[in-house]
């Protein structure tokens, strides 16, 4: 079966097994990253969404299993600013495009100007809380990464950070996500100008303290205290 058939498989069946074996074929060069965009590009052009939603989502997939030298600088330029149209097109495309844009901001060869298309993308276009837990938990990996490691770009971005962090972490309540904010905006008080959103930034802060978790029977995520 080759790469075209497998991905008509994965579209129509879902069979999950097909996205190791396509992360296979690329890692030994059998399928060029081009061919793989190429053969996907067909059902992201499908009237289904979601056909389209689905064919992102395996694209998304393919590509975690990549190691994060694998693409370069061009490859995830050209991913970005095709996933940054794809995201106007219907809101059932945003939660894999964020995915995606979660996995290519990993990559080692990412560029600053590609850091910057990612921010604008997500602030201009995505709704944070309107996400489920999981893709919300996306957003906050993209946001810490860069905060962590590539914090010349997000100064770059100054307060507009500030404020747009502050209008995505508004109203969350899962501990996972929780998580993730908190260690971000430690080092946002640190290195960004906040004094222009300092009090919409306690007050968005604020309602989590006192702070009392009481994780569920059935809760398997380990959440520190």
């Amino acid at each position: 079966m080759n790469s075209h058939e497998l991905i008509g498989k994965y579209v129509n069946d879902r069979d999950e097994t097909i996205v190791s074996q396509l992360g296979q074929l690329l890692k030994t060069k059998e399928l060029t990253l081009v061919d793989f965009i190429v053969s996907i590009g067909d059902h992201l052009q499908s009237t289904e969404l979601s056909k389209r939603s689905i064919a992102l989502t395996l694209g998304a997939n393919v590509l975690e299993h990549l190691p994060s030298t694998f693409l370069e600088s061009n490859e995830i330029h050209h991913l970005i600013v095709f996933l940054s149209a794809k995201m106007s097109d219907h809101h059932i495309l945003l939660q894999p495009s964020v995915q995606l844009f979660r996995i290519l901001a990993k990559q080692a060869a990412i560029c600053d100007n590609d850091c910057l298309l990612i921010i604008k993308a997500i602030f201009s276009d995505v709704y944070v809380q309107s996400f489920p837990q999981a893709s919300r938990y996306n957003v906050y990996v993209i946001f810490l990464h860069f905060l962590l490691y590539r914090l010349d770009v997000v100064q770059q971005v100054g307060s507009d950070f500030v404020c747009n962090f502050i209008q995505a972490m508004d109203g969350e309540r899962d501990p996972r996500n929780l998580v993730l904010c908190f260690q971000c905006l430690q080092y946002m008080t640190k290195h960004l100008e906040i004094e222009p959103y300092k009090e919409e930034l306690f007050e968005v802060v604020a309602c989590y303290f006192p702070m009392e978790y009481k994780p569920s029977i059935i809760q398997h995520n380990n959440v520190p205290n």
